[in-house]
């Protein structure tokens, strides 16, 4: 609760919102696979992994790469 009132994400969110953003600059600055960033950054489930990346970012993580690369 302590670590909540503090950042006002639980433990989880804030863990959930650092992975994405180092995934987001993986996949935004490298040619790694999205396999291999998604384990980079923690990430076990892949469903898991590209549905949080989508609700953050609008797109997926292959055309979040696209966009970026334009």
């Amino acid at each position: 609760m302590l670590f909540k009132n503090e950042v006002g994400l639980s433990v989880l969110e804030y863990t959930n919102e650092v992975q994405l953003e180092a995934a987001e600059q993986l996949i935004k600055n490298t040619n790694l696979h999205i396999c291999d960033i998604m384990q980079e950054c923690g990430f076990i489930n892949e469903s898991n992994f590209y549905r949080l990346f989508k609700n953050k970012y609008g797109v997926t993580p292959k055309s979040y790469r696209v966009r970026a690369k334009q």
